[in-house]
């Protein structure tokens, strides 16, 4: 059904385009002796609405009411005037045609541009339609239907060279400084991740950490680590394992005894037997618990001589990293960076055990004894602390910021200077045929 409402669409963004082509020749917007027909005006409206529902997962129809709807016929309509304005001013300094290695390279550059929005297309369909069953002509038809074809690629492309041409001759004197870009970075970068993640480590830890995100503030508190693993011989293993199904099995027959002491309690029913039963299971699931810990603590023991190795080989000069590559057992997890791995004692990422012992180290260079943690014996040592605080954007970051607002700041003033220019020539605009796709 879904399939069919997405034929549905595309079919009539493609009857729109028809429609319009036989009108081809009517004047939608003309600058000087510039003309756009409504059928270059439809199809840039088509294409910008079905931008605006890929990108948002919901239909003009829904966003826009029947107001809101000329309005964004018009603002389509302003786009080419636009475009006129800013033709004219560069064909009258003798601007307006790109110089063959341009005019090449603008080539080259829509093809490869076109064949990532085809393939974008093509895996959009398909995600989002996987039962559907059309050829690869079809993703051309719908991606045409859109406004997307070569000629409108290169024409978008041809236009972004001419506006940057005329930013440099018009525009060079609009500037961001290295400060302002700072401040942008704190009020839209840091400010917002600073209230996300203040007193909110486990947040962050899943954001960053887990999941790989970036972060512009650090909560206080986090340090860095770096930790050798070792396995417990097979014997230890097995009482290990042992100790805990006996304590998996005892908690859960003194969860039973619970229940049966409750079902007593609210049938009116002698709770004598039930509460001893209750208070035996619990006794058992605590010597159970008792000879776990006792099986684990075992298994960290086999490592003190060990320990006392590394003690001594750390106190000679050598670094942690390579006691964990001559005495791990496991390999190293790729998710620790330069520094080791992140953490803090409020961490809800490592295991309950592991967060005890490590909470107790308190500077760099510090190391707790072997202890089992999850399925392996742990030594772990403390490295440096990260200040929490606003991240360092670094100076590539900042220089993309700066970019960007130069870009924002340089268009705006372009925009401005066009809305100059169009005084000084003569422009109409005919909204007529021009439609709204609803879909």
């Amino acid at each position: 059904m879904r399939f069919r409402r997405c034929l549905l669409i595309f079919i009539l963004l493609a009857v729109f385009c028809t429609g319009i082509a036989r009108a081809e020749g009517n004047v939608c917007v003309r600058v000087e002796k510039r003309e756009f027909t409504r059928e270059e005006v439809q199809k840039y409206i088509n294409r910008s609405a079905i931008s605006l529902e890929l990108a948002s997962g919901e239909s003009m129809a829904a966003v826009y009411d029947p107001e809101s709807r000329q309005e964004f016929i018009q603002l389509a309509a302003e786009h080419f005037v636009t475009v006129g304005v800013l033709r004219e001013k560069l064909a009258g300094i003798g601007k307006e045609i790109p110089e063959p290695e341009e005019e090449n390279e603008l080539r080259a550059f829509s093809r490869t541009w076109y064949e990532e929005v085809w393939q974008n297309f093509s895996e959009r369909l398909a995600e989002t339609y996987p039962d559907g069953n059309y050829p690869e002509s079809f993703v051309t038809e719908v991606m045409t239907a859109a406004g997307y074809d070569m000629d409108d690629l290169y024409d978008m492309a041809l236009l972004e060279l001419q506006q940057q041409r005329l930013i440099e001759l018009y525009c060079a004197d609009v500037q961001v400084t290295a400060d302002e870009a700072m401040a942008f970075y704190t009020e839209n970068y840091v400010e917002p991740d600073r209230e996300k993640y203040e007193n909110n480590p486990v947040l962050f830890e899943s954001d960053v950490i887990v999941n790989r995100g970036s972060a512009a503030y650090v909560p206080d508190g986090f340090f860095y680590i770096r930790f050798l693993i070792l396995n417990p011989n097979g014997e230890r293993m097995r009482e290990i394992e042992k100790a805990q199904y006996a304590y998996e099995d005892s908690m859960a027959a003194w969860e039973a005894a619970g229940e049966a002491l409750k079902t007593a309690a609210l049938n009116g029913e002698n709770l004598e037997s039930a509460q001893t039963l209750y208070l035996q299971e619990e006794q058992n699931m605590n010597n159970a618990l008792t000879a776990l810990t006792e099986a684990r603590e075992a298994a960290a023991a086999d490592y003190a001589p060990l320990m006392e190795t590394i003690r001594q080989a750390l106190n000679d000069g050598a670094d942690f990293s390579g006691m964990i590559s001559m005495y791990g057992e496991k390999g190293n997890d790729t998710a620790m960076g330069e520094n080791g791995y992140l953490f803090h004692p409020q961490s809800g990422i490592w295991y309950p055990d592991f967060v005890a012992q490590v909470s107790r180290l308190e500077k760099p260079g510090d190391l707790t004894e072997p202890f089992f943690a999850g399925t392996g014996v742990y030594i772990v040592q403390r490295g440096e602390d990260l200040p929490g605080g606003p991240y360092d954007p670094g100076e590539e970051l900042l220089e993309q910021i700066r970019g960007e607002m130069l870009y924002e700041r340089q268009t705006s003033r372009l925009n401005e200077l066009a809305d100059e220019w169009r005084q000084d020539m003569d422009v109409t605009v005919d909204l007529t045929g021009l439609e709204f796709p609803i879909y």
